[in-house]
C-alpha cells in the first residue's frame, strides 16, 4: 500500500511542476499604452508622446522606461527612439514627409524577472 500512494504523491508532484511550466506560472504579462501627437505644427516635424504601461492598477516602471519605439508610414519605418524613465519619446518626421497615417510601436520587452511588457500600438494621422 505504501508503494502506491508514494508512486501516486510523486506522479502528482510532477505533474503539478510540469503544468505550472507549461502555463507559464508566475509571468506576469503587463498591457502597453501609447500616447502619441504631432509637433512642430503644419506640416508637422516630429512625433512625441509617451509609453505606460500598469498592472492590476500599480504603474511598472521595467516596462516604461528603455522602451524601443518605432514609428512607421505605409509599413515603412521612418523614425526611432527609446524612451527616457518617465517614458517619454521624440521621433523626428521629415517635414517634407507625406501626410496620412503613421503608426507608433512600442516593441515587446522581457525585462530580468517574471515580467513581459507587451507590444504597444497608437495610430496618428499627419
Amino acid at each position: 500500500m505504501k508503494k502506491w500512494s508514494m508512486l501516486v504523491v510523486a506522479v502528482l508532484a510532477v505533474g503539478g511542476i510540469g503544468a505550472g511550466v507549461a502555463t507559464g506560472a508566475g509571468v506576469q504579462k503587463v498591457k502597453t499604452k501609447v500616447t502619441a501627437k504631432a509637433t512642430g505644427g503644419d506640416p508637422a516635424t516630429g512625433i512625441k508622446g509617451k509609453v505606460k504601461a500598469r498592472r492590476h492598477g500599480h504603474t511598472v516602471k521595467k516596462c516604461i522606461k528603455k522602451r524601443k519605439v518605432v514609428v512607421k508610414h505605409a509599413g515603412t519605418k521612418v523614425g526611432a527612439d527609446t524612451t527616457d524613465k518617465k517614458g517619454k519619446y521624440a521621433v523626428p518626421v521629415d517635414a517634407y514627409s507625406e501626410p496620412g497615417k503613421y503608426t507608433v510601436i512600442a516593441k515587446k520587452k522581457n525585462p530580468k524577472g517574471p515580467i513581459v511588457c507587451k507590444k504597444g500600438k497608437k495610430s496618428i494621422t499627419l
